[in-house]
């Protein structure tokens, strides 16, 4: 299980990476810019970014595989 938690976690941290860079990087109106004339980085709208997408990827595969593992506990408990 414990593996499969650091798989999912793999997974959701580059899914998320790869979400901010396409964000960062078809910036239309300098969303990430906190002064549009010098444009200095915003790192808690990135960190926002980051997490908004970190979180559902990384909890609801999590769940699924909690849910499917319980299941499979109870039914085979009780064909027996």
């Amino acid at each position: 299980m414990k593996v499969l938690i650091f798989l999912i976690f793999i997974v959701s941290a580059s899914v998320a990476s790869v979400a901010l860079y396409a964000g960062i990087d078809h910036n239309p109106m300098d969303v990430f810019c906190i002064n549009s004339n010098t444009c200095s980085f915003d790192y808690g709208y990135a960190a926002f970014i980051w997490f908004s997408w970190f979180i559902p990827v990384f909890i609801i595969p999590l769940i699924i595989i909690y849910i499917y593992r319980s299941l499979k506990t109870f039914l085979t408990r009780n064909s027996n």
